[in-house]
């Protein structure tokens, strides 16, 4: 038989530390008995409130559980091997109890559709919101703790003798005859806490002993196989040319993108237009930069298309006998950036700028309607052929999951 002794304790907000005297933090380890030291395990089960990122949230947790295991090893002796640690970047669960039982939060039903679907990035898009401020500072100080459990092996022996009723039987209390609850503390948190400032996280003291404990739960690593993009070039709807583009990325450092683009209007008058079909593919080796909070890539794209262009001008100039597109290619630079970086990571804004060579063989025709065609020329064009500001948004991504080897 196992008994459990389960007490909760609480942290800082982005802190680490264990503090003995927070929120009575050290009396309600001894609120268990004084009898703890003698536990056969002690189980501790850390989390974190939802503010920072996943992974964040994790290294969080961890670092809270070892930082209780420290604790006790200093002032109970307790052994490594009594000690079990296990964390999770938000508990779900404790979580859900919070939100169902304040009807008070604005868009109730909608956090509770996120915490049934466990969308953690779904829950951080609400930052901002009067639901994200309500639960900031009335919910959130609750789920910055961590349960520790004592457990105790218990040997029941059956007794020599059969059971003696005795009279003073009926004076014994029925909370004492009765199995005893688990000791479970919960208190209410102070408005104060809420209003904590974020701070770096700080290392707990843990001893190397400490450091190398191994977490009971499993754990598991995870792999960005690939993403796929939808964009298209904003810096040519000036032009009247739309288009749309497809990007693959393999891993996270190298990707494939096309770029297609049309247009069969005059601007305004059969004198001035740029009429253009064109294909533009390209590979690009990716890096992200941590100052500047963006990607970066280098790229190594090609041109090709077909063109009927005028500037009202004297000539209209044409791609040779309507067969003969333009092809070429280059280099490029540029980098990205999320739209939205507070709230959603699938949109993005991409900034790019090439240079490459692109030979031309063109007919030329006066400049009029039905215009004859004057002659035709050859050049080699150098300098700028790629500039674009791409809108993008993420359509999927592909990840792969395993167990860490010990």
């Amino acid at each position: 038989m196992v008994h459990r002794d389960t007490v909760r304790v609480y942290f800082r907000q982005g802190k680490s530390v264990f503090e003995p005297s927070f929120e009575n933090n050290a009396a309600n380890l001894k609120a268990a008995g004084g009898h703890i030291s003698r536990a056969d395990r002690v189980r501790i089960l850390a989390s974190a409130s939802p503010e920072g990122s996943r992974k964040l949230n994790a290294e969080l947790a961890n670092k809270r559980a070892k930082s209780i295991a420290a604790y006790l090893h200093k002032n109970y002796d307790f052994e490594a091997s009594r000690l079990q640690t296990r964390y999770t970047e938000l508990d779900w669960v404790a979580f859900q109890t919070l939100v169902e039982e304040d009807e008070s939060i604005p868009s109730r039903q909608k956090v509770l559709d996120i915490i049934e679907t466990r969308d953690f990035l779904a829950l951080r898009r609400l930052q901002g919101t009067k639901c994200w401020d309500y639960m900031y500072k009335n919910l959130y100080p609750s789920l910055r703790s961590t349960f520790v459990v004592f457990e105790y092996d218990i040997d029941i022996v059956a007794p020599a003798v059969p059971a003696i009723s005795s009279p003073l039987e009926k004076w014994i209390p029925e909370s004492l005859s009765a199995p005893q609850p688990l000791l479970d503390i919960f208190r209410p948190i102070p408005e104060s806490i809420s209003n904590v400032a974020r701070a770096e996280i700080p290392d707990a003291s843990i001893s190397r002993e400490f450091q190398e404990m191994e977490e009971a739960e499993p754990e598991y690593w995870r792999m960005r196989i690939s993403d796929r993009f939808l964009k298209t070039n904003v810096l040519l709807y000036p032009l009247l040319l739309p288009s749309i583009g497809y990007e693959y990325r393999f891993a996270n450092s190298i990707s494939f993108s096309v770029l297609a683009y049309y247009s069969a209007l005059d601007w305004f008058s059969n004198t001035t237009k740029f009429r253009v079909l064109g294909i533009q593919p390209e590979f690009r080796l990716w890096t992200k930069s941590q100052m500047l909070k963006s990607e970066w890539f280098f790229g190594l794209h090609g041109n090709f298309g077909w063109y009927n262009i005028a500037w009202n001008g004297k000539y209209r100039y044409q791609d040779h006998k309507q067969d003969t597109p333009a092809y070429g290619g280059g280099v490029s630079i540029g980098f990205k950036v999320p739209l939205f970086p507070k709230e959603d990571t699938r949109w993005g804004v991409e900034f790019s700028l090439g240079i490459g060579a692109m030979p031309l063989h063109y007919d030329i025709y006066y400049n009029v309607e039905n215009g004859r065609l004057v002659g035709d020329d050859q050049a080699v064009y150098m300098g700028i052929d790629n500039a674009s500001i791409n809108l993008t948004y993420r359509i999927g991504r592909t990840e792969i999951k395993g167990r860490k080897r010990k």
